[in-house]
């Protein structure tokens, strides 16, 4: 059988890895990954930190925000913000620009 694309050595979300994904799209819609376009790395990975949004509202969000930020230490942003670009790259999500 003859494959439109073969991925070799993948890493899969559940662990394993050095996977082979053969992919036969013939009729089949093919799209881009998905593209997550607004996200805070800065306050990315922050959930229940100060506490949890009761309300689920965008103001008291912002009223935790505030709560949270002042003890933030610079390592502690970045290494939220690298932990959910690994989070993003193992689930899928890419830059749009590496559609082809």
């Amino acid at each position: 059988m003859a494959f439109d694309l073969i991925v070799r050595n993948a890493s899969l979300p559940d662990g394993r890895t050095g996977q082979t994904i053969a992919v036969e799209a013939g009729g089949h819609l093919v799209s881009p990954p998905v593209v997550d376009p607004h996200f805070h790395m800065d306050a990315t990975l922050t959930l229940g930190l100060a506490r949890m949004n009761r309300s689920g509202t965008l103001l008291e969000g912002v009223a935790l925000w505030g709560e949270l930020r002042p003890p933030l230490t610079p390592e502690a942003l970045v290494g939220r913000a690298m932990r959910y670009c690994d989070l993003a790259v193992s689930q899928g999500l890419a830059r749009d620009d590496q559609r082809t």
